[in-house]
């Protein structure tokens, strides 16, 4: 909230932080599928409309959870799924090579 023509104390709200520690603890159970669209680009998966965060280690909800966060945009429908892949460039640099450096330790690899 702007008051008195001054600038807002937090200028990032709290709901928009990143939780790293759910944020591993998401990459760690899902690893396949992450591997997988950092090696293809993209992924088939249907889009779940209501889910809960107990649902998140399913795939689907796993996959509809990194739409909803603008990791993966809808490429094109196949039959009754959709063909998400990596919106661009910038967001395959720095989130995605995230997750390809975080597999990578866990794992001691030098390459995905």
């Amino acid at each position: 909230m702007i008051r008195y023509n001054q600038s807002p104390r937090e200028l990032i709200s709290e709901n928009a932080k990143i939780d790293y520690g759910r944020l591993r603890s998401l990459i760690a159970k899902n690893k396949k599928i992450l591997e997988y669209i950092i090696s293809e680009e993209k992924i088939e998966s249907e889009i779940v409309t209501k889910f809960s965060f107990e649902m998140l280690y399913d795939e689907n909800y796993f996959i509809s959870l990194l739409f909803y966060l603008g990791m993966l945009t809808i490429d094109k429908q196949v039959r009754s799924r959709l063909s998400l892949r990596i919106p661009n460039y910038v967001i395959k640099e720095v989130l995605w090579s995230y997750f390809a450096q975080k597999i990578k330790e866990e794992n001691n690899l030098t390459t995905i």
